[in-house]
């Protein structure tokens, strides 16, 4: 970010991550203010406009020095390689309702080891049509067992009420955080209950979207417990060391991108934990708009390890998540939690 005049000492404080993606908006101008930012730090929404064409030519590629890719700026975001046409010439149209939700959606905060951002971004497929931002997320902080739980649902875009899927699977998953559930099956159970609620009262009745849930816990003698519970594709990567790993549900990557996505509501459906600890590095959870081509692309990996060895400036960090790539121009959401300290993996004891 570039300060104008000279920037306070605050500058770059974190928020109260307890709150971090559960809004309650306190101004709505071409921003939304989200009320945790009144109170202990950083919580913001940014509103725009859907798309509409203009003739703008396509920039320039320059060289990404050291990082082995190439970037140049669009509309959305830095180019990754080739950004394509949509990312030079999509630009915003008519306002959406509010209730339809904000472009972009941004949130930081800082607690001992653990500082987090997290983004989501109207993907240019949405800003084309005219149509809503179907992701969201949630970010909530327990203090007692200083446990960190994340959420992060992909609407179903075929389906043309996923964004209330996706949303009530985030707002409620937090809310059942907060009043105990500490059972993450049990807890997507109660998530998946609510949305076939929801969907047989929706006029369309039709919505869907997959849902993610990773808790990070601090581990008294060092290191980091995590706990995954998942349904449908929406992955979690882990970067230690400028290198990516993928934690795949079941263990093994799927490069095929041919199975048919599980998603919420669901009639019967295995609901399993993986868990693991890990000392260092950034934990990333993120729909497939960012987790495709970064599982693809080898110039996606270079450039997003490079930008997040260390937590950007919250600005750059959405700004980064809306990276232009060609045909990779879905919705983009990424809650990104860096570990820090020397976060020594505890001895196992019998």
């Amino acid at each position: 970010m570039v300060p104008v005049g000279r920037p306070g000492r605050q500058r770059g404080s974190a928020g109260d991550p307890s709150d971090l993606g559960c809004h309650h908006p306190a101004v709505h101008h071409d921003c939304v203010f989200s009320e945790p930012l009144h109170r202990a730090g950083c919580a913001i929404r940014l509103v725009a406009a859907p798309a509409r064409r203009s003739g703008q030519s396509r920039p320039g590629l320059l060289n990404m020095a050291g990082h082995g890719a190439v970037e140049s700026r669009t509309a959305t975001g830095p180019a990754i390689g080739e950004p394509g046409r949509m990312a030079s010439e999509t630009r915003g149209g008519v306002p959406l309702f509010v209730s339809s939700g904000a472009d972009a959606e941004l949130s930081e905060s800082a607690l001992g080891l653990l500082e987090i951002r997290a983004a989501s971004i109207r993907g240019l497929q949405h800003r084309s049509a005219g149509t809503e931002r179907q992701d969201a997320f949630s970010v909530t902080w327990d203090e007692d067992s200083q446990t960190l739980l994340v959420l992060v649902a992909d609407g179903v875009g075929s389906l043309p009420d996923s964004r209330l899927a996706s949303t009530r699977a985030t707002e409620l998953g937090q809310k059942l955080w907060r009043e105990g559930f500490r059972d993450l099956p049990e807890l997507v159970r109660e998530i998946n209950a609510s949305v076939v609620d929801l969907a047989r009262e929706s006029a369309t009745k039709s919505m869907a979207t997959t849902l993610t849930a990773l808790t990070i816990g601090v581990c008294e003698a060092g290191g980091f417990d995590l706990a995954r519970c998942s349904i449908g594709d929406s992955p979690i990567w882990i970067l230690q060391n400028s290198e990516w790993t993928l934690w795949s549900p079941d263990g093994d990557v799927d490069e095929s991108f041919s199975a048919p996505i599980t998603a919420i509501p669901f009639a019967e459906a295995a609901v399993n934990v993986q868990s693991q600890l890990i000392s260092h590095g950034a934990v990333f959870v993120m729909t497939d708009g960012v987790g495709t081509p970064l599982q693809l692309s080898p110039d996606v990996r270079l450039s997003l390890a490079a930008w997040w060895e260390s937590p950007p400036n919250l600005f750059e960090f959405g700004s980064q998540v809306s990276f232009a790539r060609r045909s990779f121009i879905d919705d983009r959401t990424v809650v990104g939690v860096w570990l820090g300290g020397s976060g020594r993996i505890p001895e196992p004891t019998a």
